[in-house]
């Protein structure tokens, strides 16, 4: 049964997920979400922390909270680089990547003023003291949470088909974060 079928929207899984997405982005959690973001803009005054939280851009069903924290390693004329991370609200895992834009001198040919970004799970050193930081700060909000290294949420999980990918295809990151935005796997 596809995701899309009125019959999946029908049945009682996907019902309470729905009602799992709703109770995080209302209320109680969300507010938890958002003590998170605060601690975070006061531990690192000189960066940006953004709630990207896609629920509020009319996104499809994500399994986290998602935002991310603007380092102040590039001048923003040259373009930005950015600690993301993803607190899962199906799970007790968190993720952190690495992304960076670089602008363009000139628009390339679709208009686009940046290249797609440079995404990495692999932190160099100067970001891992901003790394270290959120993590310390998801532990301290979130206690019981772990991070879910690459090698696990990129498992392939059979027969289970996500809304952006066909059965076998889906990896765990897909079914409890969404994988969207998250470097890919690199082949073996």
């Amino acid at each position: 049964m596809e995701p899309v079928e009125r019959e999946y929207r029908q049945t009682e899984e996907h019902r309470r997920l729905l009602e799992r997405r709703r109770r995080a982005i209302t209320g109680a959690e969300y507010e938890v979400w958002r003590g998170l973001l605060r601690r975070l803009r006061d531990r690192f005054p000189d960066c940006d922390v953004e709630n990207a939280f896609p629920h509020f851009w009319g996104a499809g069903p994500v399994g986290a909270h998602v935002g991310g924290i603007c380092l102040p390693t590039l001048a923003r004329d040259v373009g930005f680089h950015s600690l993301a991370f993803e607190v899962s609200f199906l799970v007790p895992y968190y993720v952190l990547h690495s992304y960076r834009y670089l602008y363009l001198d000139e628009p390339d040919s679709y208009g686009n003023l940046f290249p797609p970004a440079e995404r990495r799970f692999e932190l160099t050193p100067e970001e891992q003291p901003y790394a270290d930081g959120v993590a310390h700060e998801i532990a301290v909000v979130y206690p019981g949470y772990e991070f879910m290294p690459p090698e696990v949420g990129h498992v392939v999980v059979p027969d289970v088909q996500h809304h952006l990918r066909y059965a076998g295809e889906a990896t765990i990151y897909d079914c409890l974060i969404d994988e969207q935005v998250f470097p890919r796997k690199k082949d073996a």
